[in-house]
């Protein structure tokens, strides 16, 4: 999964190349200083979108293999599907428009593209990131509350 997400990123890195160190963090915070990150639209849709275009492909390759040569309910089969719901998850995940996602990513360039304007880009993006995230949060408290309700009414 990791190894196909780094092999289009670096295909995508190669074809638009940009100035590289690990930086403080080394590989953790990823191998494009902070200057560089942005420095060109067009390369950082590219490469943002290779990350996630991975995660589906892989689901896709996961799919076919559980769909042709496996039978659904054996354990080999089962593990193979999970890794598809994995694979689903984590490039729809990564899509979501929120820095530092691959999602708030592509949304920045795209707003920068159009606007001309890297900061208001950040800006937006970020508010974007920040009305997604009380959402996620209320979601996730309502779950909570959900639950709850659930297991009481069934005690009684």
């Amino acid at each position: 999964m990791l190894n196909g997400t780094f092999s289009l990123g670096a295909i995508c890195g190669n074809r638009h190349p940009l100035p590289r160190h690990l930086g403080p963090w080394g590989i953790l915070r990823g191998v494009f200083p902070r200057r560089a990150r942005g420095s060109r639209r067009a390369p950082q849709v590219w490469i943002s979108i290779a990350g996630p275009g991975s995660s589906f492909a892989l689901a896709g390759v996961f799919w076919l293999v559980v769909q042709t040569l496996l039978t659904r309910g054996t354990v080999l089969g089962e593990l193979v599907n999970y890794l598809t719901l994995i694979n689903l998850l984590l490039g729809a995940f990564n899509l979501l428009p929120c820095l530092p996602l691959d999602g708030g990513r592509v949304l920045r360039s795209l707003i920068w593209r159009y606007s001309s304007k890297r900061a208001r880009a950040t800006r937006v993006t970020t508010g974007v990131g920040q009305v997604l995230a009380v959402i996620l949060i209320g979601v996730g408290i309502s779950q909570i509350f959900a639950v709850r309700r659930l297991v009481v009414w069934a005690r009684h």
